[in-house]
């Protein structure tokens, strides 16, 4: 029986609901730290296992296969595993560090990683720098950094190569699912990687103390708003001699918001329910286009801007950024909202606006309902759909204030 056993044990029979948070601190940094204590003999035997071949007794064909099958591991922590157990055979100080529990199992793994990528020869002098920077209570991401500068400095033309090669795989993926929605997936390479993250992350901070989004949910709409910035600025390269921009074809019943009213279309055959429809036609340019019975065009009249330029300009000077209660997004980032829509009588007017940014125009307002009241000279309300939550914003140009009521 496995001496390790014993505390494993002691820790199941624990009743982390009867515990106060200091405990649980202790008890949880322990189980970490036997954790990782316990990986390190995994991969002990796991590099033993690999430099005999092993995985040939049970029928698998690699290590790799072995770890998938027999240790119940994902296919690419399988890999992972194998690869750091190998380097971890000639990286001896390391891999006792990490049986003794002075750094962690991410530790080792960016270790290896290090190793895989500096050779033995530079590794040599490497490696007690890594591993004391671990064991001195760096981050396993501070230590992957670490690594990184290593490698420059002793292979420069060794580190622009691995660059070169991180661009080559670059790529990006924007397809649309069954139900409508969007799926993003991509690889950046270091510098567009870093690029995307600081817009996203620009638009992504948390709007207030009553912003119960999701740090991925406000990735989500910073990526949104980073792209709807740049059609608003109309900063992007043509396409068929025209600046990108978003079309859609939506009935008059749909901006109403008529019961039993078609979903506004995009130029990609996208649908857009009424509430979102409604939040991309409040700051568009409009043609109206007569149909006959059967849908075909008869006439198209003039295309006119909802919001001229002169009254974007007005509005951004009152509002600053956007008047949501407790959002600091700036006007450059924001779009004039109705707030009684143009499609239900609204005036187009200074009065009838405020700036809003893309998160609580088309999130909150738009598609969720919720609703604005007052006058936009002065404080306005924003009130839930089940009227349970309300915000009390600030008047133009006074900092951002905000009470939550319910």
């Amino acid at each position: 029986m496995c001496s390790m056993e014993d505390p494993l044990t002691r820790l199941a029979g624990l009743d982390p609901a009867g515990m106060p948070p200091a405990a649980l601190v202790e008890e949880l940094t322990a189980a970490c730290r036997y954790a990782d204590r316990l990986a390190g003999e995994v991969l002990r035997l796991l590099g033993a296992l690999d430099a005999a071949g092993g995985a040939e007794v049970v029928g698998c064909a690699s290590t790799g296969q072995f770890a998938r099958q027999f240790l119940r591991m994902l296919p690419g922590h399988a890999g992972q595993a194998v690869a750091t157990a190998r380097e971890l055979r000639g990286l001896e100080d390391t891999a006792q560090a990490l049986q003794d529990g002075q750094i962690s199992a991410d530790h080792a793994v960016v270790i290896a990683h290090a190793s895989q990528r500096l050779g033995a020869e530079h590794m040599a002098d490497a490696e007690p720098i890594l591993r004391e920077a671990a064991a001195g209570g760096a981050s396993p991401s501070d230590v992957r950094r670490l690594g990184e500068m290593i490698r420059y400095r002793a292979d420069a033309d060794g580190a622009q190569r691995d660059a070169a090669r991180q661009h080559d795989r670059r790529y990006l993926w924007i397809s649309e699912l069954l139900d409508g929605s969007w799926r993003v997936d991509g690889t950046l390479d270091p510098a567009s990687g870093l690029a995307v993250k600081t817009a996203v992350d620009a638009f992504a901070r948390r709007a207030g103390a009553a912003d119960g989004r999701t740090p991925r949910q406000r990735r989500a709409d910073g990526l949104a708003g980073v792209c709807q910035a740049a059609l608003d600025a109309g900063v992007l390269p043509p396409r068929h001699e025209v600046r990108p921009h978003v079309n859609l074809v939506v009935e008059q019943t749909t901006l109403a918001g008529e019961p039993g009213a078609a979903p506004a279309t995009s130029g990609y055959g996208t649908h857009l329910v009424g509430g979102a429809a409604r939040g991309v036609a409040c700051d568009a340019t409009v043609s109206t286009i007569t149909v006959d019975a059967r849908g075909l065009p008869l006439n198209v009249g003039r295309a006119v801007r909802v919001i001229t330029s002169a009254l974007r300009r007005a509005v951004e000077v009152r509002d600053r950024g956007c008047r949501w209660p407790g959002c600091d997004q700036p006007a450059i980032w924001c779009t004039p909202h109705h707030i009684r829509h143009w499609a239900h009588g609204g005036h187009t007017r200074v009065d009838n606006l405020l700036l809003l940014c893309w998160a609580h125009h088309i999130g909150f307002v738009h598609t969720k309902q919720w609703r604005i009241t007052g006058h936009p000279d002065r404080a306005i309300r924003v009130t839930s759909p089940d009227g349970l939550v309300t915000l009390t914003g600030h008047p133009p140009s006074r900092p951002a204030e905000a009470a939550v009521a319910s």
